[in-house]
């Protein structure tokens, strides 16, 4: 069975990772997992204010991931798009001061292949929200910040990416490209080594 390449869409909220990742939903190559958050937040906005939260996610994200992996497979997919995933839950733990799990730093390790960044400074207004105390661009920043960190610590190669819907769409196609054209090549090396 050959390992099928995980792309993770990651960064600060709000700058169109769904948006983006909706326009791969009917590309043959991939296959999408949606973002685990915004699922379980649309079934129960109270969890968000659950201290079990992160881990909630944790469980939910894993088990979308390794049914997207089985379904690729099966599917001939030759790789997985996530919009979000464990280097996030890490992420935001750390800005929330939520305590980190062993399990969750073992889970991200070599688990995905690389990591496309949603850059906060692609974000022409921020809205503050004073009644929260919430300076949006410091926090949208700060998160960035911590993805970045994350992705670095788990040796997860990362891009920025920046411009227009159209332009997004044609960079992520292309290093789709790339990295199923990587994962296939040294697939075929080994096997030629063999």
């Amino acid at each position: 069975m050959s390992r099928i390449p995980k792309i993770l869409f990651t960064g600060t909220f709000e700058t169109g990772k769904s948006t983006l990742l909706n326009l791969f939903a009917d590309d043959p190559r991939v296959l999408i997992i949606p973002e685990t958050p915004r699922d379980l937040l649309k079934d129960n906005p109270a969890l968000e204010v659950d201290p079990r939260f992160q881990d909630m996610i944790f469980e939910e994200q894993m088990k979308r991931e390794l049914a997207a992996e089985e379904k690729a497979q099966k599917e001939g997919r030759r790789a997985i798009l996530c919009d979000r995933g464990i280097v996030d839950i890490i992420a935001y733990s750390q800005v929330f001061d939520y305590e980190l799990q062993d399990l969750w730093v073992e889970a991200a390790q070599e688990r995905y292949d690389l990591g496309i960044i949603f850059s906060a400074t692609d974000i022409p207004n921020y809205t503050n929200i004073p009644e929260l105390g919430l300076d949006m661009k410091e926090y949208r920043t700060n998160i960035e910040v911590r993805v970045r960190t994350v992705l670095k610590d788990f040796g997860i190669p990362c891009v920025d990416l920046f411009g227009s819907i159209p332009q997004r769409k044609e960079t992520v196609s292309l290093l789709i490209d790339e990295k199923i054209a990587f994962i296939e090549g040294s697939k075929n090396f080994l096997e030629r080594r063999g």
